[in-house]
């Protein structure tokens, strides 16, 4: 696996939510950078704990945000982000608990994810949000 670098193609029309990706791609690299550290590491527990939290900040917002401006298909989004929060959190407890879950398994995870829901599916409202003024927003 290689590192995600930002391109701005994959902006989703949005800043925050772009802000969001980039930190999100942050973290997925942090953990690739270690994935080869040894067995006793706090890194991979520390880095599994922050994308948990970050990911269910970056839901909410995410959501809100959709909500807000009555995207179409929000309650499928919903329920993507749903199936996926399940997901991590197993994942993430997995590894808290040292249930011998590697970082290449996390990875595994989290590039599908990037790769299928925040590149094809998050994409979408670069369409949505043009026809959109959405420059002075608040949630």
């Amino acid at each position: 696996m290689e590192e995600i670098i930002w391109l701005d193609d994959y902006s989703v029309g949005e800043a925050s939510l772009d802000e969001q990706h980039k930190t999100i791609i942050q973290l997925i690299n942090t953990l690739l950078e270690h994935k080869n550290s040894s067995p006793d590491s706090t890194t991979l527990p520390d880095v599994a704990s922050k994308l948990l939290s970050y990911s269910k900040k970056h839901l909410i917002y995410e959501e809100s945000l959709l909500e807000k401006y009555k995207y179409p298909d929000l309650i499928k989004h919903k329920e993507l982000h749903k199936i996926f929060f399940i997901r991590a959190k197993i994942l993430s407890f997995s590894i808290v608990s040292g249930n011998n879950v590697t970082a290449e398994d996390a990875l595994d995870f989290l590039y599908n994810w990037w790769y299928q829901h925040i590149l094809y599916e998050d994409r979408s409202f670069k369409q949505f949000f043009e026809g959109l003024d959405i420059s002075n927003h608040e949630l």
